[in-house]
């Protein structure tokens, strides 16, 4: 087999991945590089492994091979860098100036340091816990930090230009602050006497906010790609988000489709912003792994293999030289049907390697080995008499041999068969052919002559002594049967006075055995059998108690311990109990004692009767619950999907000093929306002992705010053209939402049509929701005489004025009385509003709702 130019098959490309801020280590994991062409296994070392956590920065990894004959060596290096996912700019926005806590637009945290850059501050919120995921940077030495989740709280004031945040930062004058204003529109209204020209002013500011992000549509979901085993990275695609917002929206991006990424996972974001500098996110994660789709390369798959094997063995073994394969991830996994040398029996084997690689693709190699039965063994003769001597007689007989072959079939022929012989030697032979023509011969001689010698007997046995217990009935003794040699081999047995295995009395007993042979040559074998009675059994224990477990509060020092003394009887009827290590009630701390009691016959015979008391310490007391907060209510505006709610933890104490937190369904700070929730805390101590608290959080939506008046009317002025002193006016009614789509009017002073007389008269139209917020629709309707009815007035008056001062006054008198008698309708009105509200709904639910409230004053953050 040609090895080739050793060389590293596979070194991974540089890797690069991003870790969240505060993170400080990162798994990174990659295919291991392989090395072929080395002409045995080399030895391997690396700087790192697979998955184990990278610091932030770039990183050198090194996989060296040596080879093991000459000490060469090849090195694959690469890089692996965790990057920071920096802060992202988000704008210069407006903040009210007030303390933290307060009204703030990133109220959570507040830090000054005279020294201060953008990065001191980014990093000191992502250090706070929780991390604080906005920062904000104001009057050159303040930074402000916000918790994720309220991305509408620092823009609610609005955004503003950039140039408009021009101080620079303490620590590092290149690097300006976030500076965030208010822009503001003030009205004021004049009102001037014509008498006398006195001037009275109303003034107030209306500040114009856009507080609502972008809305983002077809934002990617994760996007995972393959990439072939070897290859750096792939160009991915995907279709780009879009965003709709009534204002101008920027959009930046951290890639573009198409980009070339690595292998592993890179954070792919898009952020659109409003022109109020409201800004919206979408990200998503583009993973590529590496897939191997080819099959190893199988080399030197043998060829079928011919071969025999003997008829009636099992099999033969075989041996060949192995497949091998490589593989761009290294060396395959190999599977195999069969190893070099494995017996096979005869008929066709299908001998199967499977090669398979770390992304399963698999490469097979097959070859049959094929075994033939040959018969090259000839029968197997059993029972092939020795040569013997026929002793008192020209018959002979013998047991004829037999003969065995697998083939099952054999032929026989033989020289003589049993019958009469003469008094002299004979050659006798036997031959045994099978099908195959193998051949196997049996022979042997018979020598016809006369016996005078009598049998020897072998084997005769020694006297046996036996012992039995005592209650036994008598035992049976049994021997080897003594056997007998004659020079003829032609000996009969006679008589024995006693047969193996039969029972003996106690004492003495005399056993003969007797023989003969043809020629009445006799032999006797003569032994005694001596039967003694002993006592060797111990006594017997009755009711010895079981191993007792008992078991103690924690801190209990003993416990007394009750038990059945055990008994013990004996054949010889004769017991004595000998020691006891324990009495009953003995009091047992905490451990293990055996307890043992020993008993003795008159034989000196002992018995013992042993059992353990365990003595346990257990804890059944359950940890005590402190400080399990009560029930929980909150009130959440209509139209919020959840708020947070805090509380503070239980604390546990146990007897024990342990106790562990088990499981707690909810954490301080969880968002919870509407409806009732159980919060529960389970603890346990070492004994497993468990105690719960729990209670309830119910979040109730309300609504508290009033209705939304469209198109209240302005106030209306005309003038009277004829001598009349009222006329009617109509104008378009106003209308009222609310987010709770349930609206009443509840009163109105006129109606479109109404007659109206010559002055200023006040028209108001009232709305409630369901949750009785009110909201109110007000505007004048003034009546003027004409012009020539003024003049003449004025004329007039003059001449009353002049006339009689008294009239003058009395005129005055009642312009006075007809106020009081208008402020007093609208107050009647307004309690007939409030007598509905206090009757529709509990008094402690009532508010007063402001129709205006006092605007922040603006600073610089």
């Amino acid at each position: 087999m040609t090895l080739g130019t050793p060389r590293i098959s596979y070194c991974p490309n540089d890797i690069i991945t991003s870790a969240e801020p505060g993170v400080t280590t990162m798994n990174v994991t990659w295919i291991e590089p392989t090395v072929i062409g080395f002409p045995a296994t080399p030895m391997t070392s690396q700087s790192h492994d697979p998955g184990q956590p990278f610091p932030i920065g770039a990183t050198n990894v090194q996989y060296n091979f040596t080879n093991t004959a000459d000490n060469s060596f090849l090195s694959c290096t690469f890089t692996v860098s965790v990057n920071v996912v920096h802060a992202i700019y988000l704008g210069c926005f407006q903040d009210c100036r007030e303390p933290v806590g307060g009204s703030r637009v990133l109220p959570d945290v507040r830090h000054d340091n005279n020294q201060m850059t953008i990065k001191l501050c980014t990093d000191f919120c992502i250090s706070q816990t929780p991390t604080m995921r906005y920062a904000g940077v104001e009057f050159s030495k303040e930074c402000f930090c916000g918790v994720e989740g309220r991305d509408s709280r620092f823009n609610r004031l609005g955004r503003i230009e950039d140039a408009e945040c021009d101080m620079t930062c303490r620590g590092n004058p290149d690097e300006l602050q976030v500076y965030l204003q208010r822009t503001a529109t003030s009205v004021q209204y004049n009102f001037t006497n014509t008498v006398d020209d006195s001037l009275l002013s109303c003034t107030f500011t209306i500040y114009v906010n856009d507080t609502t992000v972008p809305s983002i549509s077809g934002c990617p979901d994760d996007i995972k790609v393959k990439t072939e085993l070897g290859s750096s990275g792939i160009s991915v695609s995907w279709k780009e988000p879009t965003a709709f917002d009534h204002n101008t929206v920027v959009r930046s991006r951290s890639h573009a489709p198409g980009t070339q990424f690595p292998i592993g996972s890179t954070t792919v974001a898009y952020i659109f912003t409003d022109s109020f500098g409201n800004p919206a996110l979408c990200h998503f994660i583009v993973t590529v792994e590496v897939e191997d789709t080819v099959s190893p390369n199988v080399t030197a798959c043998p060829k079928d293999v011919e071969t025999t094997t003997e008829l009636g063995t099992t099999g033969v073994s075989v041996t060949w030289n192995e497949p091998t394969a490589t593989d761009l991830s290294g060396s395959p996994f190999r599977i195999r049907s069969h190893t070099p040398g494995t017996e096979f029996h005869s008929g066709v084997t299908s001998v199967n390697y499977l090669f398979m690689d770390t992304s399963n693709n698999t490469a097979n190699c097959t070859f049959s080995i094929i075994v033939d039965t040959v018969d090259s063994t000839p029968p197997t003769i059993s029972q092939c008499p020795d040569s013997f001597v026929s002793v008192g007689g020209r018959h002979v007989t013998w047991n004829e041999p037999i003969a065995f072959d697998l083939s099952g079939e054999i032929n026989q022929s033989r020289s003589h068969p049993p019958g009469m012989f003469l008094m002299t030697t004979t050659n006798v032979a036997y031959m045994f052919t099978d099908s195959s023509n193998n051949s196997a011969n049996c022979r042997f001689t018979i020598d016809v002559v006369e016996d005078i010698e009598p049998p020897s007997i072998e084997g005769c046995p020694s006297d046996i002594y036996v012992v039995h217990e005592l209650g036994d009935s008598s035992p049976s003794v049994s021997w080897t049967k003594p056997s007998v040699l004659d020079n003829y081999e032609r000996v009969v047995f006679i008589d024995s006075t006693h047969t193996p295995g039969q029972t003996f009395l106690d004492g003495s007993t005399q056993v003969i055995y007797t023989f003969a042979d043809d020629s009445y040559n006799m032999a006797f074998c003569k032994f005694s059998v001596h039967v003694e009675m002993v006592d060797t059994t111990p006594p017997v224990v009755k009711s010895c108690p079981s191993d007792i477990v008992a078991k103690v509060e924690l801190g209990t020092p003993s416990i007394a311990i009750q038990w059945s003394t055990p008994t013990a009887t004996d054949l010889s009827g004769n017991v004595t109990l000998v020691s006891q290590s324990h009495q009953p009630g003995y009091r047992f701390s905490a451990g293990s004692r055996n307890v043992i009691y020993k008993f003795a016959d008159n034989s000196a015979n002992e018995i013992s009767c042993a059992f353990v008391v365990t003595v346990q310490e257990v804890d059944a007391t359950p940890p005590v619950v402190q400080d399990c907060p009560a029930n929980i209510i909150r009130n959440m505006e209509l139209g919020t999907s959840s708020i947070p709610i805090y509380w503070s933890t239980p604390t546990v104490t146990d007897s024990s000093g342990n106790v562990t937190l088990v499981s707690q369904s909810h954490r301080p700070g969880y968002q919870f929306s509407s409806g009732s929730r159980n919060v529960v805390y389970t603890y346990a101590d070492y004994s497993e002992n468990e105690v719960s608290c729990a209670f309830f959080v119910t979040v109730y939506e309300v609504d508290t705010h009033p209705p939304v008046i469209v198109g209240c009317p302005a106030n209306i002025t005309t003038t009277l053209e004829t001598d009349s002193t009222s006329m009617e006016l109509k104008w378009i009614e106003p209308t009222a939402t609310d987010a709770s789509n349930n609206v009443t009017k509840l009163y109105q002073t006129h109606v479109p049509g109404h007659e109206f007389y010559i002055g200023s008269t006040n028209v108001m139209y009232f709305y409630v929701d369901s949750s009785n917020n009110m909201a109110i629709c007000s505007f004048s309707v003034i009546v003027i005489e004409s012009t020539v009815k003024r003049q003449s007035g004025i004329v007039s008056s003059q001449r009353l004025y002049e006339a009689s001062g008294d009239r003058c006054l009395v005129i005055a008198t009642a312009a006075l009385v007809l106020g009081v008698l208008a402020i007093l309708v609208a107050l009647c009105v307004l309690l007939v509003i409030f007598m509905y509200i206090r009757k529709s709904k509990p008094k402690e639910d009532i508010q007063l709702k402001s129709l205006t409230k006092n605007e922040e004053g603006s600073s610089r953050m």
